[in-house]
């Protein structure tokens, strides 16, 4: 009887993520849906990581499935997360999916702002 290939575990980014609606999502995807690793996406080192290191400590069965990537308001944390993904996930399609929730305002925003506002809600 022949055997089916084993399907390759597939990638997801979601921005937004050590808190809120985004940390809900990554949550909900590991632990519903193992064929997924999840990419958590923050603007705060510190507070993706602690995001990360309060998931793993909930949930050690996802250790191996859970990482923290990007600043989606930094161009050089983009470009190094693109890298990063390629590198240990291949070039061919590594992101089966991003789920875009990361979200800023401003009341005032000023030019300098204005970029890092359009980077993180577009």
């Amino acid at each position: 009887m022949p055997t089916s290939p084993r399907k390759a575990i597939q990638h997801i980014l979601v921005t937004g993520a050590n808190k809120g609606i985004g940390n809900a999502i990554v949550r909900r995807l590991l632990l519903e849906h193992p064929q997924y690793s999840v990419l958590l996406g923050a603007r705060d080192l510190t507070r993706g990581t602690e995001a990360v290191n309060q998931i793993i400590s909930d949930h050690p069965d996802c250790k191996d499935r859970l990482a923290f990537l990007i600043d989606p308001s930094s161009d050089e944390s983009v470009t190094t997360a693109r890298a990063e993904v390629q590198s240990t996930y291949g070039s061919e399609s590594p992101l089966w999916c991003i789920v875009n929730n990361a979200g800023a305002y401003s009341t005032a925003p000023t030019p300098e702002g204005l970029r890092e506002l359009l980077n993180i809600n577009v």
